[in-house]
């Protein structure tokens, strides 16, 4: 009875949180250690690389591959962060392709985004309930099992 009652409460609880997930865009950026080249002391522009993985976002993978850090640039073209729809408008207003997550604005909509998607921790009486009908659901069991009578063969 109560684990029906907290599968009721996920599900009411958890399904707009899957649904809001699914509406999110994605953002691509350059990696200088995805293929063991750019970044390390093989590439003489390990720090431009470096930089410019950690600070840009761009709108799509073509655009991401045309505005590299360097000339002879070898960094990987990878998912970034997903963002809202509402965000990623904001983010990528106007014609513009890339993001720079040091300019104040962008850090401050990314921030928030991070906060906004980040996954709540469950506190209140939910848990307590939780372990209080789990234990009971054991105990029950197991005193089921030592009430039967034992199997003959």
């Amino acid at each position: 009875m109560i684990g029906a009652g907290l599968a009721a409460f996920a599900a009411v609880e958890l399904v707009p949180r899957v649904a809001d997930a699914a509406s999110l865009k994605p953002t691509f950026a350059l990696d200088p250690t995805g293929n063991g080249r750019c970044g390390t002391d093989t590439c003489a522009h390990c720090r431009a690389c470096r930089g410019h993985g950690a600070n840009k976002l761009f709108l799509d993978k073509e655009t991401a591959d045309k505005l590299r850090a360097h000339k002879g640039c070898s960094c990987t073209v990878t998912d970034g962060q997903q963002l809202s729809e509402a965000v990623w408008t904001k983010v990528f207003a106007g014609d513009v392709n890339i993001a720079d997550r040091r300019d104040p604005a962008t850090a401050a909509l990314l921030r928030a985004e991070v906060e906004r998607h980040s996954v709540p921790l469950v506190s209140g009486p939910l848990p307590i309930l939780a372990l209080v009908g789990g234990a009971a659901g054991i105990l029950l069991v197991a005193a089921r099992r030592h009430q039967e009578p034992p199997a003959t063969t």
